[in-house]
């Protein structure tokens, strides 16, 4: 079932002996029977989360009963929870994922370099949404505006800015947002690319540097106080969960 109780009717006898069996992340945390009827052996609590038979008591009354087991999660995190924001830092970054869910992610490439009074061309924003089970480890790197993570080397202007990338364990790349192009002395840096693949490639080398590329966004309105970008992993939605099962 997909909600967070479950209940069954009993036609009154002298005793039913059931097993139920919590979803996995969620633990029994409550059972009751209504019309005087008991329930004998049944363990509640975080650590409740195996399956367990249960013995349900009539008590000697002639009606019958509804009883009610509820599954509670595990998780410590509630919907909508943002679980940590990545700056530029100069190295990557790992997240282990702490519950199943839905997340959504948000990447920003590096701004190129600036040049004089012209800015650096801001990085590519990609925002997705992806399913990731618990334990699966993110590895983050964030791009620099000093051209770390791919940023194209310049001889006389601007570096391009890095890209920011978000790699899972188990599926592969996820998301790759493109760096902004360095500016050159008479104008300002190109903005990161539109979103594609999830291969990224390091920016080209020149006068000014290309920004590292492959999967950017469409250009950026995030603009980083001095080096790099941000990224923001929200746990946005628990998912159908089936939380308890029963079996006469």
């Amino acid at each position: 079932m997909s909600t967070s109780s479950s209940s069954f009717n009993l036609n009154y006898n002298a005793s039913n002996q059931i097993t139920i069996t919590p979803n996995s992340e969620y633990y029994i945390s409550s059972g009751s029977c209504t019309n005087g009827y008991t329930i004998s052996g049944l363990t509640t609590g975080t650590s409740a989360t195996s399956a367990q038979t249960v013995t349900i008591n009539n008590n000697g009354k002639t009606t019958g009963s509804t009883c009610t087991f509820v599954a509670s999660s595990s998780c410590p995190y509630t919907a909508g929870t943002a679980l940590g924001s990545y700056d530029y830092s100069g190295s990557s970054k790992n997240l282990t994922i702490p519950c199943s869910g839905t997340y959504t992610m948000e990447v920003y490439g590096a701004q190129g370099g600036n040049y004089g009074s012209n800015a650096g061309g801001l990085g590519g924003k990609v925002v997705a949404t992806f399913s990731l089970s618990k334990g699966e480890v993110m590895t983050i790197n964030t791009g620099g505006q000093n051209g770390y993570n791919g940023g194209g080397a310049a001889s006389a202007y601007g570096v391009g800015g890095g890209m920011t990338y978000i790699n899972s364990n188990a599926k592969g790349t996820l998301l790759i947002a493109g760096g902004g192009g360095g500016a050159t002395a008479k104008a300002a840096g190109g903005a990161g690319g539109t979103g594609g693949g999830v291969s990224g490639n390091s920016g080209g080398s020149g006068q000014a540097g290309g920004g590292a590329g492959g999967s950017g966004g469409s250009a950026g309105s995030y603009k980083a106080a001095t080096y790099g970008t941000k990224r923001v992993y929200v746990l946005t939605a628990h998912p159908e969960w089936t939380n308890a099962t029963y079996k006469k």
